[in-house]
Parts: structure tokens; C-alpha cells; sequence
């Protein structure tokens, strides 16, 4: 890469790509010749997959060290400007590990989003499968697995760089009991989802609910299923960098008081654990919608649930999901509440499993401080250069 940069910066100005002057080209891809390794075996030239390029997304330096208290790095590559180019993406030119398909679009918005800020939501262990299929930060390949469509972004993806913000459903008092209040939540005419959901009310600090609608349309004709997909959210885990890495399931010994849990998980309307088991990356039994699982409760011990779980400290929300509609463009379901407001110290620390001591923060998104909650952030920009 570095190479490169040196053939190119001859007849390159790097400045016209550092939009906002800070000296910092801030995105830039490469397009390698040949086959990513992630597609494995070996490819048509005889080179196995420890012998190609994996696609991902780092950093162009040298080097970094202390100087008294600072910390300053090296960078490996600076431009005749005096442009450093810092991250970068690297992928493949050609599609799977035969032939000469050109590469599909899946690995470069998932990089890309990268660069603005998102980290990975799949279990970077390999032990389980993260959010799935359900978010293109999971698995890009898509519900097609051929990369050429990608899923969406999930609604917390959209929530973290602020591209979208969900319309909170907080405690009413019309809606205690069992008539609960009506929500409806539609999808744009492209298919994709336009509005979700945040129910934060008795959620600890940083932990909460995401209601989106996901059918297949759009981008994602080859989705399983169409229905409402519940996302369960623990900020603080995002904050430590554990990300998906932590999956937690029923077949564990004091789940969940071990305080094990993706911080961005699907709450399966199955209750099978199939991402968390490592069996499959979704499917369509993973949404809610009548003529399946049309109801979603609070019960703690019972799956799926809206119980809380945040370090491994488990309480009934009283926040409940109940006749929800067909699957649709448009869908319908009731909320109720028991009670307003959480009480933290109503938590029994003589419950925590082991793990609990991964994580104890409260809602600081760094995602979200810094990008801002506006979508116009202004980058340095990226070019492209094929080798």
C-alpha cells in the first residue's frame, strides 16, 4: 500500500482530498488484484487463503511511542503536500476465490462504516454469530449470502451515528394494564425501515429496547421473514469495546445473572439462541408478528423477555409487547407498562454471576459523541487506488 501511495502521489494532489485542512486524508480504499482470503480454500492462481490479502479495515503507521507524556505516532505514509493518509480499507477486486466476477458492494459498506465510526457486531472469536444476518455490520454477505445485497443497517447503527432517531414509547399511564396503548410502526415504499422505537422505561442507564419493522422488500427481498425485530442494547458494553464478542444464552450455567450478553442482540421470538449458539445467522423465526410469536413479556426466566440484564443484574421491566399484527409494510402492536421509572437500588449484587464484572458504565455512546447527532459531519474525504 504503501508503494502505492509513493507511484500515485506524482500526479495526486492528496490536499484536494483532505476536506476540512486538518492534514489527514481521513478514508481511503484499496482494490487489490486477485481474491480476498475470507473466501478461503485456494484460489484460481494456486495461492491459498494464508497467502491472499483479507479484507479489512487499519491504520498506515509506522510506529508509536510515549515522548514524556505524549503520545505521538509515525505515520508510515506523508504525501509531497504534507498530507498524511492514516485509515484505510483493503479488499479484494474479485468476487469469491474463482473466475472474474468483479466484487460485490457487501465488504465496502461495511468498511465504509467503519471509517464513520460503527464497530463490528458479530463475535470477532467466531464462536457465535452476533447480530447476524439482521445487520450489515454482522454479516454483509447478505440473506442471499452473495454479497451483492447487503442487509441494512440496524436500527442501532442508524441510532449510534445519528442518521435516525427512534421515537421513544415512555411510561403513560393509559397504557398500565391489560388495554395497553397502540403503536404503529410503518416502512418507506423502498423497502426500507423509516421509523423505530426506543423503550428505555425500567432499563438501567444505557440499556433499552429497540422495536424496528423489517420485511422483505428493497435491498432485502430474500429476507426469511417479515415481522418486528426487537433489538436488546447495552450500551456499556459498546463503551468497554466488547461489542459481540460476550454471547450469553439459556443453555448456560446463571445465564443471564453470568452477565454474558451481546451488546447489541436479537431478541429471537423463537427463544432458541440459534445466533448466540452458533447455528445459524438468522432466520425467520427471529421476528415477532401474528400467525407466529405475537407477544413479547417481561418474565424473568422465560424467553424471549424484556427483563433487563445489565451486568448480569436481572429485573422484570414490566414492559410488554401483546397483540402484535401481520406481517406488513405496516404493522400494529399494543405496549403496556406495570410502573414508571427503575430503581437501582433495587439491584441485588449478590446475584452477579461471574462475568459481572466485564462492565459497569453508564449511557456514553462514543460513537454518537463523536460524530455528532447530525448527519452533515464533515470528513476529509477518500479516493480509490487499484493495484
Amino acid at each position: 500500500m504503501h508503494e502505492a501511495l509513493e507511484v500515485v502521489d506524482d500526479w495526486i494532489d492528496f490536499s484536494e482530498y483532505d476536506e476540512d485542512g486538518d492534514g489527514y486524508i481521513d478514508a481511503i480504499t484499496f482494490l487489490h488484484s486477485g481474491y480476498g482470503a475470507e473466501w478461503g480454500a485456494t484460489d484460481d492462481a494456486g495461492a491459498g487463503y494464508e497467502d491472499r490479502v483479507w479484507s479489512h479495515k487499519g491504520v498506515l503507521v509506522e510506529e508509536c511511542q510515549y515522548q514524556g507524556e505524549t503520545y505521538f505516532c509515525y505515520w508510515d505514509f506523508e504525501s509531497d503536500e504534507g498530507v498524511v493518509v492514516s485509515d484505510y480499507h483493503i479488499e479484494s477486486a474479485l468476487y469469491a476465490n474463482t473466475g472474474s466476477v468483479v466484487a460485490s458492494i457487501a465488504t465496502s459498506v461495511h468498511e465504509t462504516l467503519h471509517f464513520l465510526g460503527l464497530p463490528d457486531l458479530y463475535d470477532r472469536d467466531g464462536s457465535s454469530r452476533g447480530l447476524g444476518r439482521w445487520g450489515v455490520m454482522a454479516n454483509h454477505y447478505g440473506w442471499d449470502n452473495d454479497a451483492a445485497h447487503p442487509p441494512h443497517m440496524c436500527a442501532w447503527s442508524k441510532y449510534a451515528l445519528g442518521w435516525a432517531a427512534p421515537v421513544e414509547l415512555a411510561y403513560d399511564a393509559a397504557c398500565v394494564g391489560g388495554a395497553g396503548c397502540n403503536v404503529s410502526l410503518a416502512m418507506s415504499a423502498g423497502g426500507a425501515p423509516t421509523d423505530f422505537y426506543i423503550v428505555r422505561e425500567n432499563f438501567p442507564d444505557g440499556e433499552y429496547l429497540l422495536l424496528e419493522n423489517r420485511q422483505p422488500a428493497g435491498s432485502e427481498t430474500n429476507l426469511p421473514r417479515g415481522g418486528l425485530l426487537v433489538l436488546h442494547v447495552d450500551e456499556g458494553l459498546i463503551e468497554a469495546g466488547l461489542d459481540n464478542d460476550y454471547e450469553g444464552h439459556n443453555r448456560q450455567n446463571y445465564y443471564p445473572y453470568n452477565g454474558l450478553h451481546y451488546a447489541v442482540a436479537v431478541t429471537q421470538a423463537d427463544g432458541y439462541f440459534h445466533l448466540e449458539r452458533d447455528l445459524n445467522s438468522g432466520d425467520g423465526l427471529d421476528v415477532f408478528h401474528a400467525g407466529g410469536v405475537s407477544a413479547l413479556y417481561g418474565v424473568v426466566g422465560s424467553y424471549p423477555s424484556t427483563a433487563s440484564y445489565q451486568d448480569g443484574n436481572v429485573q422484570a421491566t414490566g414492559v410488554a409487547l401483546t397483540s402484535i399484527s401481520a406481517a406488513g409494510a405496516n404493522m400494529t402492536f399494543l405496549i403496556h407498562f406495570e410502573s414508571e421509572g427503575y430503581d437501582d437500588s433495587t439491584d441485588d449484587e449478590d446475584t452477579l454471576g461471574p462475568a459481572a464484572s466485564i462492565v459497569r458504565a453508564t449511557f456514553a455512546c462514543r460513537i454518537a459523541a463523536a460524530l455528532g447527532a447530525a448527519l452533515g459531519v464533515v470528513y476529509g474525504g477518500a479516493i480509490m487506488v487499484l493495484i
